[in-house]
Order: C-alpha cells, then structure tokens, then sequence
C-alpha cells in the first residue's frame, strides 16, 4: 500500500504526518501470524493483529455495510515512524 498525497510542485509525496490506520480482516491476511509492516523503506516490529469485538462494531458503525465488517486493526503514528 502507498499512501501519498498532492504536492505543492504538482506530484505527489509520501505521507509524513499525523496516523494511519490499517484495518485487516482474516480475508485479507492470516491474524493467526504476525503483521509485517514497511513504512516509507522503514521496517516496523512484526505485530500480531488482535480480533476485536469494538473494532468490528465501530468499523460496522461508520460504514453500514457488512462486507466491510473488520476486525483488527494497526495503527501506525507517521511521525514516530519518520523521527527513526
């Protein structure tokens, strides 16, 4: 996954600041192993991804849709990330 956004020149460019929030499912990736994270060529600990009864009820909340159901989630401050 790359998350860019507009540049000031007219391209695009990396993503420096503030949270991502990657939300994972078992049809997305097996949460019985851990996560592999890269972040801007920067490798993250491995994380093992906990099912979570309050991320699939807020991820239900915000979209209504239940194919969009999650039930884990990483959440990756950028900032700590890019101060390594």
């Amino acid at each position: 996954m790359t998350v860019e956004r507009p540049s000031k020149g007219g391209g695009r460019e990396p993503v420096t600041s503030g949270s991502l929030v990657i939300l994972l499912d078992d049809r997305l990736a097996s949460l019985d192993y851990t996560i592999d994270v890269v972040v801007n060529g920067k490798g993250l600990p491995p994380v093992k991804v906990r099912r979570s009864l309050a991320v699939m009820l807020g991820t239900m909340a915000e979209r209504c849709d239940p194919e969009s159901c999650f039930c884990g989630q990483i959440t990756i401050d950028l900032e700590q990330v890019n101060a390594r």
